[in-house]
């Protein structure tokens, strides 16, 4: 009994120091300061086979993102679309939630696109 009790707590000790050293997300932007004016998208993932994106888009799509799939090569990339640029702290926080370490944020220009040509 005592053994296993000790397994367990070594078990969740080690799970929480895991998570601690993996809390991290690495942000990949060409983009200095945040503009408030414009929409941004995220890249959350570039997958070679199709199911592994579809894996990550239904756990992103279950949590309520805006999201699309991209073709590029042999991979299939998973975009988050429309994000303002005070809701990115959020959407990081949501993303790390669910375990992705890496991101790519970029003016989400088709967005912007669309704006520039219903205010005319």
């Amino acid at each position: 009994m005592r053994r296993i009790l000790f397994l367990l707590i070594f078990i969740s000790i080690s799970a929480f120091c895991f998570a601690l050293n993996s809390a991290n997300i690495t942000i990949i932007s060409d983009l200095s300061i945040f503009e408030e004016h414009k929409q941004y998208s995220m890249q959350v993932g570039s997958y070679r086979l199709v199911e592994n994106a579809g894996q990550v888009y239904f756990g992103l799509h279950s949590i309520g993102f805006n999201l699309s799939l991209e073709q590029y090569l042999d991979f299939t990339r998973i975009i988050i679309t429309g994000i303002s640029a005070r809701d990115i702290p959020l959407y990081l926080e949501r993303i790390r939630n669910l375990g992705i370490r890496e991101v790519i944020i970029r003016v989400d220009t088709v967005r912007q696109e669309q704006e520039t040509e219903g205010s005319e």
